[in-house]
């Protein structure tokens, strides 16, 4: 790492314009880039979810001027009636309740020197009073090493795991893979694959990497007959706010070939689908439903089936089913990583008193 390095902090919202190039420069020369970091994913979400919020990203140039780190944060006003009083202010990546992964963007094999200098900057700054990073992978140097920081500066941060994100390495062939997994699970997928055949209604499997407002509408569609037949599980597609967040997203990730949509359809109609993205060789599994008129088939697991194979068929060389520890996914995967919450509150009056009010 040259000695020679500029660091500032970027507040203005016009700085995510400026720097979206070397962002994405710097996005995929990381080791491993994950969507949720990518300067698209972002720079909307700041767009749609960031009123009230002021950036912190932290910004490291050579003499060049080159982008050579980046540590994309925000600062908000601690929750409660008490902390507003005070003014107390919370640190946390931007981006927060819509990111699986989040951290620091260095270049690969630099990570832990990066966490560490973020991390001293970080204790210089007088923006904030509490800091909750989540989503930081455990299989990435950047918790620990924040955490080492904040403790020789005399903080107490914990460390806690918050959530699993399973991962499929993508090794051998497809065939190999799938004659090891459980025989019931594969007898269920190949019995309703044999009960539609025979119910003679025409089944259809589509993949494509361009997303646009038609596909979210229709997704939209299937996930208000679910929520209609009962189902109660969230999805970002029924909430006004999140769905315009996609909208946005269907140009640059459709541009830049980064969505993957799985469908199956039965009688031409969709009876069950998959939203992912495709980025650095990895599958990213995010947003699935099958439409409950179709459920007595287990769509959705069919659908899986066929989508772990073709990324097989494509080269792929992971699928990650993302944050979440559902029990469907550990019949396709045991491998995964964990996702940790860096917590820390720095001593002072304002703290002192909030924790003593609130206790």
């Amino acid at each position: 790492m040259p000695d020679t390095l500029s660091m500032d902090v970027a507040r203005e919202a016009a700085a995510l314009s400026e720097l979206a190039d070397a962002w994405e420069k710097l996005f995929l020369a990381s080791g491993r880039p994950h969507i949720h970091q990518s300067p698209d994913w972002l720079t909307l979400w700041w767009k749609h979810f960031g009123h009230g919020c002021q950036l912190h990203v932290l910004r490291a140039r050579d003499e060049s001027g080159q982008l050579r780190a980046l540590a994309p944060f925000i600062t908000e006003p601690v929750k409660g009636r008490v902390a507003r009083l005070l003014g107390l202010r919370q640190l946390s990546f931007l981006g927060r309740h819509l990111v699986d992964a989040a951290g620091i963007l260095a270049p690969e094999g630099e990570e832990a020197l990066w966490a560490e200098r973020f991390a001293q900057e970080l204790l210089k700054s007088t923006d904030w009073h509490t800091a909750s990073l989540r989503h930081l992978l455990s299989d990435e140097p950047y918790a620990e090493v924040m955490k080492r920081c904040f403790e020789k500066a005399g903080l107490h941060p914990e460390l806690e795991t918050i959530s699993r994100s399973p991962r499929l390495p993508l090794k051998g062939s497809f065939e190999d893979y799938y004659a090891a997994l459980g025989t019931g699970w594969r007898y269920d997928i190949e019995r309703n694959q044999r009960r539609l055949a025979k119910a003679g209604t025409p089944t259809e499997f589509h993949l494509t990497d361009k997303v646009d407002a038609a596909k979210l509408a229709e997704m939209h569609d299937l996930n208000e007959k679910r929520a209609a037949a009962g189902d109660t599980r969230r999805t970002p597609l029924l909430d006004p706010a999140r769905r315009a967040f996609l909208t946005d997203l269907c140009t640059p990730l459709s541009l830049k070939k980064r969505w993957r949509l799985a469908e199956l359809r039965v009688g031409g109609s969709l009876a069950a689908y998959q939203l992912g993205f495709v980025i650095g060789g990895t599958h990213y599994f995010w947003n699935i439903a099958q439409a409950p008129e179709h459920a007595a088939y287990s769509t959705g697991k069919i659908l899986l089936k066929m989508n772990l194979e073709s990324c097989w068929s494509a080269g792929l060389h992971t699928f990650d089913f993302m944050a979440g520890d559902e029990s469907y996914k550990a019949h396709w995967t045991q491998e995964g990583r964990d996702n940790l919450a860096l917590n820390v509150t720095r001593p002072g009056w304002r703290t002192r008193l909030w924790k003593r009010l609130t206790r």
